[in-house]
C-alpha cells in the first residue's frame, strides 16, 4: 500500500505526474497527521502566561508542523500569536529598530543580550548572526507587548548559531518569557539547549512522527566563579564601552565555562577614588571630617571599588555578571563595597546582586553648563554632533560656561569641538552608584577563602 500524502488543494497535474509513480495517494485535508494537533492541544492547555516549551526532535519529525498547528488553534480561539520576523529591513540602525525613546530602546535591548552602546550605532546588517537573531526576539517580544499577544512561536530556534551563543540566547528568552508573561514555544533540532531554556513543557519526536513528553531539566552548572588574573581582564576588555583598563587594581574574580573551557566574564576590584559624592548618601559621615587623612586613611582601609564587570557577549543572558557581583560580595577583600555604572538604568545586575543604588548628584560645574545650555534651547548631545557644536560654541553663553566647565574639570584639549564633545559625553550620562556592606561581623579584612585573586600579573 502506498504512502499518503494530504494538500491543502486538489493536487496539480505536476503533482500526481511526480507521485503516482511511486504509489504515492495525493488527497485533500490537513496536512498534519493527528498527532501532530494532539501535540499542539497539549501545549496549548498545559502551558501557563510566562512558561516555555521546548520541541526538538531531528529534522523531518513534526516539530514545525505542531507549531503551525499550534498558532491555527490559537487563532480559532481569537487568539493573538507572535512569530519572530524571518526577514525585515536589515538597512536600519538598531537604535531605530523599536518606537521607544533612546533610553527605552538601550534597556529594551540590553535584556536581549544586546548590552554594547557601540551596537547602537550599527545597522542591524552589519551585526553578527547572533546578535541578529537575538534582535528578531527582541522584536518578536516588542510586537508581543505592543499588540497584547500571549504566545510567541519560535522555529529553528538558535539552529544557525554557535553552541555556545546559543545557550545564551535560550537563557534570554526563558528569562524574557518569565519578565512578560508571555508563553513561549521554541522547536530546535539540537538537544543541548535543555538545561539553559529550562522548559517547563518539553517534546521530543522522533522520525515517525511519535511525541512523548521529557521530564524537567537541571540547572546548567558549567559555568564556576574563580579567582582571576590581569591577563582575564585585558581578553575581554575591548568589550567594555570604556576603553582602557581601571586604574589602581587589587583584585580579580573570572567566570569560567567548564564545559567549553572558554573565559565567560571577568571583575576586576580596585582601590576607590579620592572623591565620590555617592558616599555621603552611602555611609554618611563614614569618609568625610575635619580630619582629611583619617577619613582617608579609613576608606582606604575598609572599602574597595568594583571597577570592571566584563561579559563575553556569547555568555550574555546567562546571569553571568550578577553572579560575579554576587560572588565577591559574598568573599569581598574589605567590609565595605562600592560600584560606579553609567549603564546602570539599563542593565541593573549590580541590584539584582543585592547591592543598594544611588543617584549619583550633578557635580556644580556640570549644572552650570547643562543650565546654559538649556537657556539657550540646546540639548547636551548635540555637543557631540561637530557640526552642530561648531555652531553652539559661537554663542557666548555658551562659550563662557564651556570654558569654565573644562578649566574646573581640568580638561586639556585644546580643539574646543574636541572639549565640546567631552562635555556632551559627561552630560548626557547619569551614572549609579551602588554600595554593600559586608555583615557586621566581619570586621576584618581579610579576604574569606573563594575570594579574588589580588593578582596583577599576567600569569
Amino acid at each position: 500500500m502506498g504512502k499518503l500524502v494530504h494538500t491543502h488543494a486538489p493536487p496539480s497535474e505536476r503533482q500526481i505526474q511526480a507521485c503516482t509513480p511511486f504509489g504515492i495517494e495525493l488527497r485533500v485535508g490537513p496536512c498534519s497527521p493527528r498527532s501532530y494537533h494532539d501535540a499542539a492541544h497539549q501545549l496549548r492547555t498545559a502551558l501557563a502566561p510566562g512558561q516555555v516549551a521546548l520541541l526538538t526532535g531531528p529534522s523531518g519529525s513534526g516539530k514545525s508542523c505542531t507549531l503551525r498547528s499550534l498558532a491555527d488553534q490559537l487563532r480559532r480561539r481569537s487568539q493573538r500569536v507572535i512569530t519572530p520576523p524571518l526577514t525585515f529591513d536589515d538597512s536600519r540602525l538598531l537604535i531605530n529598530v523599536l518606537d521607544l525613546s533612546v533610553e527605552r530602546t538601550l534597556a529594551f535591548l540590553a535584556a536581549f543580550g544586546l548590552a554594547e552602546p557601540a551596537l547602537a550605532a550599527r545597522r542591524i546588517c552589519e551585526l553578527s548572526e547572533g546578535q541578529q537573531h537575538r534582535v528578531r526576539l527582541a522584536l518578536a517580544f516588542h510586537q508581543a507587548q505592543q499588540t497584547r499577544a500571549r504566545w510567541v512561536l519560535v522555529d529553528e530556534f538558535c539552529s544557525v548559531l554557535d553552541r555556545i551563543t546559543a545557550h545564551g540566547v535560550a537563557a534570554t528568552i526563558a528569562r524574557a518569557a518569565r519578565c512578560a508573561s508571555v508563553r513561549v514555544v521554541c522547536a530546535t533540532a539540537h538537544d543541548d539547549l535543555t538545561c539553559h531554556l529550562r522548559p517547563d513543557v518539553h517534546i521530543a519526536f522522533d522520525l515517525t512522527g511519535a511525541w512523548s513528553r521529557c521530564p524537567g531539566a537541571s540547572r546548567d552548572e558549567s559555568i564556576i566563579i574563580e579567582p582571576g588574573s590581569c591577563k582575564d581582564m585585558h581578553r575581554l576588555l575591548c568589550h567594555h564601552y570604556l576603553a582602557g583598563p581601571p586604574a589602581t587594581r587589587v583584585g580579580f574574580l573570572r567566570a569560567h565555562d567548564r564545559a567549553h573551557d572558554q573565559l565567560a566574564g571577568v571583575l576586576v576590584i580596585s582601590m576607590p577614588t579620592l572623591n565620590g559624592a555617592w558616599r555621603a548618601q552611602a555611609w554618611p559621615g563614614r569618609y568625610a571630617g575635619p580630619d582629611r587623612k583619617a577619613a582617608l586613611a579609613r576608606m582606604n582601609a575598609e572599602l574597595r571599588c568594583i571597577s570592571r564587570v566584563i561579559v563575553d557577549p556569547r555568555y550574555r543572558g546567562r546571569g553571568i555578571a550578577r553572579r560575579l557581583v554576587q560572588h565577591y560580595l559574598n568573599h569581598p577583600l574589605t567590609p565595605a563595597t562600592e560600584a560606579i555604572a553609567a549603564m546602570g538604568s539599563i542593565c541593573p545586575f549590580f541590584e539584582q546582586a543585592g547591592m543598594i543604588a544611588y543617584h549619583v548628584p550633578f557635580a556644580h560645574a556640570d549644572a552650570r553648563l547643562a543650565d546654559a545650555l538649556d537657556a539657550c534651547g540646546f540639548a547636551p548631545w548635540m555637543l557631540a554632533d561637530a557640526q552642530r557644536a561648531s555652531s553652539i560654541i559661537r554663542v557666548p553663553l555658551v562659550a563662557r560656561e564651556l570654558d569654565r566647565w573644562a578649566r574646573t574639570r581640568r580638561v586639556q584639549a585644546p580643539d574646543p569641538i574636541e572639549r565640546a564633545r567631552l562635555a556632551g559625553a559627561r552630560l548626557c550620562v547619569r551614572p549609579m552608584a551602588y554600595a554593600a556592606v559586608f555583615p557586621p561581623n566581619a570586621a576584618s579584612n581579610r579576604r574569606p577563602e573563594g575570594g579574588p585573586s589580588a593578582k596583577e600579573s599576567d600569569n
